[in-house]
């Protein structure tokens, strides 16, 4: 049923496509630049988490990696030609921040609040997450044991490899998430309607779980609600933050343990979480201090 549905959203996604481009509708630099840097996020994360020997199988890695970026590349590009006329028309809210941030305005106050919302709701999906595989026992998921080596034999590589790979299981999510919405949207004519079937199909993932208990499947379903709220509420920026931050907490597991062989990995994920949230809190108060914006007040 999942293979169905997502099958029939990708079919959807190249009919609007194909419209759009005919009526020549879209933000196409925004689309190039987003598909730029899925590309690049793809390609890039599987030649650094590749051990390279220097044998003529390496070319055809290479060549594998820089494929497998150009379709990412392509998919992205075509799912934001689809999607953006359509959305910017019926909830033109959602696109803001989004768009001024694919126009390089990296400084913009709201741009960083939005990611700072993303990020806090993150956390708190990996957490409800977490939560629910504990009270279920299912084990943390963790993808290699290269990744949780920051400064390894390879200097870093696997681990920024990862991580990147990570970041762009975050950002496809969301893109498929939206599509679908706006493809429910299309045809149901209500929202709501398309909101609630859309959070009970779960047709792009669903809960991490061997079995079919019903916690894990209820977190799943309350996550994927408030991630929908948060489309309407901050706009696709912060959702697609939120997703950014789950799955990089997700990939690279937490630790307060120091002894634990991946606890320097731990601290130094932890290290980049407060400085992005720092850099873009400063960046939230648009020039303002702070202390003595407070100051002012008492």
């Amino acid at each position: 049923m999942a293979n169905l549905i997502t099958a029939a959203a990708l079919i959807g996604v190249v009919v609007l496509a194909r419209r759009n481009l005919r009526h020549q509708r879209g933000h196409r630099r925004a689309a190039l630049r987003l598909a730029l840097v899925a590309g690049a996020f793809m390609s890039a994360g599987r030649l650094l988490t590749m051990h390279h020997v220097p044998t003529s199988f390496e070319v055809a890695f290479v060549f594998g990696a820089v494929a497998w970026g150009l379709f990412q590349a392509a998919l992205v590009w075509l799912c934001y030609v689809a999607l953006e006329p359509y959305v910017r028309r019926l909830w033109p809210r959602v696109l803001v921040s989004w768009i001024r941030l694919l126009d390089g305005r990296i400084k913009d106050p709201l741009v960083a609040r939005h990611l700072i919302y993303g990020a806090v709701a993150g956390i708190f999906f990996q957490l409800l997450d977490q939560a629910s595989r504990l009270w279920v026992g299912e084990p943390i998921y963790a993808i290699s044991a290269s990744a949780f080596l920051p400064f390894g034999t390879d200097g870093g590589a696997s681990f920024l490899g990862y991580a990147l790979i990570a970041a762009l299981s975050g950002i496809m999510p969301s893109v498929g998430y939206l599509a679908l919405l706006l493809l429910f949207r299309l045809l149901l004519r209500n929202i709501a309607a398309a909101a609630i079937l859309m959070v009970l199909l779960n047709p792009i993932q669903g809960p991490m779980t061997s079995g079919l208990e019903l916690l894990p499947v209820l977190v799943f379903q309350t996550g994927e609600s408030l991630w929908l709220a948060m489309i309407f509420r901050f706009g696709f920026l912060s959702a697609a933050a939120a997703l950014v931050v789950s799955t990089l907490l997700e990939r690279f597991p937490l630790t307060i343990d120091l002894s634990l062989w991946y606890a320097p990995t731990s601290l130094f994920v932890l290290a980049m979480v407060v400085v992005l949230a720092v850099a873009a809190f400063r960046v939230s108060l648009g020039g303002r201090a702070l202390l003595s914006d407070l100051l002012k007040e008492t």
